[in-house]
């Protein structure tokens, strides 16, 4: 009897798919946990479907050091208004130091706090959240924000406008905390080149 082609190769298959069925079952195909990337924090840009989670992206940005993480919590039309005891102690230095803060001078001034210190952490605790419009929130924070050593106190009053499908802060109005040393607006004004 002679064996055709088709034929010697079934056994042979036959073999294959055992070894792979048998490979298989010795691997643990359950899902692993995340690995954590080095110590570095989740730097991706968040849905900024709801109010909190722009702080929480500031939070980020802030942690991470990077750039476009931190801006993404802010409206193209962006402007900082800044705390006015730290205002009087910087403008004595620096009399246009608060002069037409736009985003793209936030940004340069989150550049330059990124650069000059390499720990920072930020963190909110809501004082009162009120709905102006179906399209604005106004969000009064207590903020607490670290940066090496240097501690910053203050409230935030960040009024935020829904852009499409994402809330983001167009206006910032900085105060400081009664018993603080000085609010994020000194920081932010040393800090502008």
């Amino acid at each position: 009897m002679t064996r055709t082609r088709e034929s010697a190769g079934l056994p042979l298959y036959w073999c294959a798919l055992g070894a792979l069925l048998t490979g298989l079952a010795a691997c643990d195909l359950s899902p692993r946990t995340p690995e954590d990337p080095g110590g570095i924090v989740d730097t991706t840009i968040v849905n900024l479907s709801d109010p909190s989670l722009v702080l929480y992206q500031i939070r980020v940005g802030l942690a991470s050091g990077r750039i476009n993480s931190y801006m993404n919590a802010f409206t193209q039309d962006f402007t900082f208004n800044p705390d006015d005891r730290d205002s009087l102690t910087l403008v004595q230095q620096k009399p246009e130091v608060f002069d037409n803060w736009t985003f793209d001078v936030e940004q340069q001034v989150a550049q330059i706090i990124f650069a000059d210190y390499s720990q920072r952490d930020v963190t909110f605790v809501t004082a009162e959240s009120t709905v102006v419009a179906p399209d604005i929130v106004v969000l009064d924070e207590d903020y607490n924000l670290l940066v090496d050593s240097e501690r910053y106190q203050g409230r935030a009053e960040l009024q935020m406008l829904l852009v499409g499908n994402e809330w983001r802060i167009f206006k910032w109005i900085d105060r400081r905390q009664a018993d603080a040393d000085s609010s994020w607006s000194l920081l932010k004004g040393q800090s502008r080149p």
